[in-house]
């Protein structure tokens, strides 16, 4: 029975992921108006620029870090600080869209 109730909460916790954050939106870096950010609440994230968009990443927070997990499984945690419409990424700054 105990097995049975963790298969059913890993089965539904993909479905039910919602992130509420003052991240989750589109952001404009700073440095290169080219290349922007998207964190949506249900934890992917895309990455824009002139040359590619990659849309395969997730992410999740933890505390002030977000966990970036790439297609190959591969993560990156980086520090973050959202500050009005400026979002501290890294050591990027980012301007927010939306």
């Amino acid at each position: 029975m105990i097995i049975a109730v963790i298969v059913l909460m890993l089965v539904i916790k993909p479905f039910g992921h919602k992130i509420d954050s003052a991240i989750v939106g589109s952001w404009r870096s700073e440095q290169d108006s080219s290349i922007s950010i998207t964190f949506k609440s249900n934890g992917d994230m895309i990455v824009r620029s002139s040359n590619f968009v990659n849309d395969s990443m997730s992410y999740e927070i933890n505390n002030y870090n977000v966990i970036v997990t790439f297609a190959t499984g591969d993560t990156e945690t980086y520090g973050y600080a959202v500050e009005g419409d400026t979002l501290v990424f890294g050591s990027n700054y980012y301007t927010r869209l939306t």
